[in-house]
């Protein structure tokens, strides 16, 4: 069983990660600012952390003080949340290809995901004006990203440092990303 915080986990992206994770039988863990999710999206025994991810004591206190194993970042966009995942794995060290690759996996569970999109009255006019293929993560978008990183910045590890992530914070992200 992991450990598993939700970023946006009140919202509709992410209340549905979480039942994921609990039918899985991981515990999880919602950080919402309740902007645009609501606790009711969540079920009753899901433990709320009512906070915004851009509050970074709060975010920082969540993370060290609850001992999770895994992050799951859903306050916003796919490609951001592509992009946050992408930076942990690449500062831990694990190989481009296997970044892109997860990266590119997650296109695989949009089809159900979008026809929930399609149902919803927030989302619908939004996903339906747009092509089902522009929904779909690119593998060569993630990689232009990672190249970027590595040669603007040096790769996400100096990236993360440079802007106030400690070697403590890689160590434990090492420890809870990488299987030894």
């Amino acid at each position: 069983m992991m450990r598993v915080l939700v970023t946006g986990g009140a919202g509709f992206v992410g209340s549905n990660i979480v039942d994921a994770l609990v039918a899985r039988g991981d515990l999880a863990v919602a950080l919402d600012d309740l902007s645009t999710g609501e606790r009711g999206n969540l079920a009753p025994d899901i433990p709320l952390r009512v906070a915004d991810v851009s509050d970074y004591d709060a975010l920082f206190s969540a993370i060290h003080g609850e001992g999770f194993d895994a992050i799951v970042h859903c306050a916003a966009g796919k490609d951001r949340t592509g992009v946050v995942v992408a930076l942990a794995l690449s500062a831990v060290g694990v190989r481009q290809q296997a970044v892109i690759a997860d990266y590119a996996a997650s296109g695989d569970r949009l089809g159900p995901l979008l026809g929930r999109l399609r149902r919803s009255p927030t989302y619908s006019s939004d996903v339906n004006s747009k092509p089902a293929r522009s929904q779909r993560p690119r593998p060569e978008t993630m990689a232009a990203f990672l190249e970027q990183m590595d040669s603007r910045y040096s790769g996400a590890a100096r990236w993360l440092t440079d802007h106030d992530f400690s070697q403590d914070d890689l160590r434990l992200l090492r420890a809870k990303l990488l299987r030894p």
